[in-house]
């Protein structure tokens, strides 16, 4: 029983390059991490902080377009693989614009409020 539960919960599904416009959508994605690396790595200097929000941001979209959530072979994502992948990408964006509130806020002082809550 412990074995079948651990298998579905750790399942990989069907992964597959998008086509249409979610391919262009990819190679956008896919091209701006690509460069962003590449320019850190060469010349950029900038906060680890921003630096992991800006890497994940640009990768969890990435994911949600090309694996999906069942091993049913599907060209296209589904619907809750884009939302799931835009909530993230606006999430990672929400953080990133408030990175400097979040780095100096006091825990237990200074309250979050409630798209920090949902976003964070």
């Amino acid at each position: 029983m412990e074995n079948k539960f651990f298998r579905f919960l750790f399942q990989e599904g069907h992964r597959e390059l998008p086509t249409g416009i979610y391919y262009y959508i990819f190679v956008i994605f896919a091209l701006g991490i690509s460069s962003f690396t590449m320019w850190l790595g060469g010349v950029g200097n900038m906060s680890p902080y921003h630096y992991s929000v800006i890497f994940v941001m640009f990768l969890l979209p990435l994911s949600f377009l090309t694996t999906r959530g069942s091993k049913k072979v599907r060209k296209n994502p589904s619907v809750f693989d884009v939302i799931l992948s835009t909530v993230f990408f606006l999430s990672c964006m929400h953080i990133l614009w408030n990175m400097d509130y979040f780095l100096q806020r006091v825990s237990g002082l200074d309250s979050l409020t409630t798209l920090d809550t949902l976003l964070g």
